[in-house]
């Protein structure tokens, strides 16, 4: 790992990022977001194995609220 210059950290921002440690958790979605005419759009979790369980929301805190809960009904 190559040295960061002083202050890198701040423009990096939170990392990984909340996305980022949404999918590590939940390994069996595939978490994204979509792109409608250039702007985001909603975060999306497919599940891996099983195409009709999609979860949808604005943003992703409320994905992952919904994950948990989908996780905890399985």
């Amino acid at each position: 790992m190559r040295p960061q210059e002083p202050g890198q950290a701040e423009l990096r921002g939170h990392w990984p990022s909340i996305a980022e440690e949404v999918q590590a958790t939940y390994v069996e979605w595939l978490v994204e977001r979509e792109i409608e005419d250039g702007c985001h759009g909603d975060w999306v979790a497919s599940h891996r194995e099983d195409d009709e369980r999609v979860l949808r929301a604005r943003d992703i805190l409320t994905l992952r609220e919904l994950l948990k809960d989908a996780d905890a009904t399985s």
